[in-house]
């Protein structure tokens, strides 16, 4: 799986979830996205086994939670 890691999504009462390549790397440019006031698209996936893109508008007031997987799963 070329050390990418899935990490669940929480957006507006909704799991998606989205396959990246380092959580911090990819905390630190939500967070600076967000800092600048600029509203911006996260691509994720929504479902399990035949997984359905979703598009996730965030900006200023849009939270979105980022759920780690546990390191031992």
């Amino acid at each position: 799986m070329n050390g990418q890691t899935r990490i669940e999504l929480l957006y507006q009462g909704e799991t998606f979830s989205k396959l990246i390549d380092d959580i911090e790397t990819f905390r630190a440019e939500i967070l600076a996205r967000v800092a600048s006031g600029e509203w911006f698209w996260v691509r994720g996936d929504r479902g399990e086994g035949r997984l359905e893109p979703a598009n996730l508008l965030v900006g200023p007031g849009v939270g979105l939670v980022i759920v780690e997987p546990n390191p031992g799963d």
